[in-house]
């Protein structure tokens, strides 16, 4: 298996764990007998982030990767298969992350 398709599959798998997380977590909720919110507060204080900040760190986590290892990836495509709505709503949340627009990170590795 190709290093690219191994990381189109990381992918995939981080964008459903983000995409079911609602429906996941009220199913673990209910299996260990407690609330989503009791769960979404557990993960919180565990990981001292929101499941929503975890998932765009680890979203930007995997950009930072395929920015590294590739040279001429787009940025674009790159947003696309992150599951990024538009490549400014990208930009914003890597430069959130990293104080740098993923071009200027690029140039700078």
């Amino acid at each position: 298996m190709s290093i690219r398709t191994r990381k189109l599959i990381g992918t995939v798998a981080l964008l459903l764990l983000v995409s079911v997380w609602g429906l996941l977590a009220v199913a673990l909720a209910r299996e260990v007998g407690t609330s989503a919110r009791t769960l979404s507060r557990l993960f919180s204080s565990e990981t001292q982030l929101s499941f929503k900040s975890w998932c765009q760190r680890a979203r930007i986590a995997a950009a930072i990767e395929r920015l590294s290892m590739e040279a001429n990836v787009s940025v674009k495509q790159l947003a696309a298969e992150l599951g990024y709505a538009s490549v400014p709503a990208f930009s914003h949340a890597f430069r959130q992350v990293t104080g740098k627009t993923p071009t200027e990170f690029s140039e700078t590795k």
